[in-house]
C-alpha cells in the first residue's frame, strides 16, 4: 500500500488518495477508494463506498498512516453525502494519525467551510500550504472562501499563487482551471 494512485473528485471538489491496484486488493479496498473507476462521481455509489471503508476500518488490519488513509476516504464519502458532523471527527482522527498528510487538512477545511467555520477552514488550508507549499488546491480553495467573504484582494492573491505553481497532477490542473475561471469572473465584474 506504499504506492498510491491519485483519484480526483470534482464533485464538491473533494479529493482522496487511493491505493495502487494490487494483485490481492479486496473488493472493499477497490470500492472504498473507487479504484480505477469513476464511481466516486456517482451519487448512487456513495453509500457503497462508505460501507466498504467502514468494513476496512473495522477489520482491525490497518494501523497508523494506513488507517489514516482509510479514514480520509471514509470522511470523503460522508462529506459528499452531506454528513458533515460525522465527517469532521473522522478527519480529525486521520490528521492525528498522519499529521503531515496535506489532504487531511484540505478535506477537513472543506468541512469547516461548509459548516460555516471560515476561520478554521482558512487555518487548515494554511496548514496544508505549510506542509506542501506546492499544493495548488489549498491556495485555490482558500481564495474561493476569501472571495465568498468579500476579501477580493486576498482571493486574487491566492488564485495567482495557485497559478504560479506547476500543475504536477490532476489536482493541480483542476486548481489552475478553477483559479483562472474565478480571476476571469472577477475581471468581468470589474474587481
Amino acid at each position: 500500500m506504499k504506492a498510491c494512485t491519485l483519484i480526483v473528485s470534482l464533485a464538491l471538489a473533494g479529493w482522496f488518495l487511493a491505493p495502487a491496484p494490487a494483485a490481492a486488493q479486496s473488493a472493499d479496498e477497490r470500492n472504498c477508494f473507487s479504484t480505477n473507476s469513476d464511481d466516486y462521481k456517482r451519487e448512487d455509489f456513495y453509500a457503497r463506498g462508505l460501507a466498504a471503508c467502514v468494513r476496512e476500518i473495522r477489520s482491525g488490519k490497518h494501523k497508523g498512516k494506513t488507517l489514516a488513509f482509510y479514514l480520509r476516504a471514509q470522511g470523503y464519502w460522508l462529506r459528499v453525502m452531506d454528513r458533515l458532523d460525522e465527517a469532521l471527527p473522522i478527519y480529525n482522527r486521520a490528521i492525528e494519525l498522519d499529521p503531515q498528510h496535506v489532504e487531511g487538512y484540505d478535506y477537513r477545511a472543506v468541512v469547516f467551510q461548509r459548516l460555516g467555520n471560515s476561520d478554521r477552514a482558512i487555518a487548515d488550508w494554511g496548514m496544508a500550504i505549510r506542509i506542501d507549499p506546492t499544493y495548488a488546491a489549498a491556495y485555490y480553495r482558500r481564495g474561493y472562501l476569501y472571495q465568498n467573504m468579500g476579501q477580493i484582494a486576498r482571493a486574487k492573491e491566492d488564485y495567482n499563487s495557485s497559478l504560479a505553481l506547476p500543475a504536477k497532477n490532476r489536482i493541480g490542473e483542476w486548481a489552475h482551471g478553477e483559479a483562472r475561471d474565478r480571476l476571469d469572473e472577477l475581471a468581468k465584474e470589474g474587481k
